[in-house]
């Protein structure tokens, strides 16, 4: 089934015909330029062969934007962006969130670099 798979999808990469439109062209390079990333759920059981978990992530900022009609400036949208950009990362490497904001005021004091999101 997986070199099916495959097979199937490079005869739809190199599908060379002059009338394809370019955005078909395009998007069949594109293919091919990451076609090792593409198939990768096919070999690895930890990739998921869809993008849920993405689309999970981000469901949280279109119910904040709908219920709250969204931010109000540019500088509003990129400073929700970082929050919530940060807080799901804690949420994934299963890290508390106020210990998170505990770290990032002491080490602001200090002078020091902000704590990783990162579980260590």
């Amino acid at each position: 089934m997986r070199h099916g798979l495959r097979s199937r999808l490079g005869r739809i990469v190199h599908d060379v015909d002059p009338r394809i439109d370019d955005d078909v062209q395009r998007l069949q390079t594109r293919i091919e330029n990451r076609f090792v990333g593409i198939t990768a759920f096919l070999d690895r059981r930890d990739v998921p062969a869809d993008n849920n978990a993405s689309e999970r992530d981000i469901r949280i900022l279109a119910r904040h934007r709908k219920a709250t009609g969204g931010t109000r400036s540019p500088r509003g949208s990129r400073t929700l962006a970082a929050w919530l950009s940060i807080q799901q990362t804690l949420r994934k490497n299963r890290l508390p969130l106020r210990s998170f904001i505990q770290g990032l005021r002491d080490r602001h004091r200090l002078g020091k670099p902000p704590p990783s999101v990162f579980a260590r």
